[in-house]
């Protein structure tokens, strides 16, 4: 999501709205001009596949997979 402008990797500073969030963390939110494009807060939303683009084509020994997605790992790395 991150490579196609839906969400924005930033780091916590630990004011504000990442309080919560230690500082230097990465911490992921949404551009301004799109959040009626962002998540809607459904179960499915708060994973990669949820809102992936490719869910259709996405196999487990295909060419999009749950093994290759640039977004899952980067998902299960957070």
């Amino acid at each position: 999501m991150v490579h196609e402008n839906l969400i924005i990797e930033v780091k916590s500073s630990g004011h504000g709205e990442y309080h919560s969030i230690p500082v230097g963390n990465v911490c992921y939110r949404c551009p301004v001009g799109n959040l009626k494009r962002g998540p809607d807060g459904g179960a499915m939303a708060s994973i990669p596949c949820g809102v992936c683009p490719r869910i259709r084509e996405c196999t487990p020994d295909g060419l999009i997979s749950p093994t290759t997605c640039v977004y899952y790992t980067k998902w299960l790395d957070f």
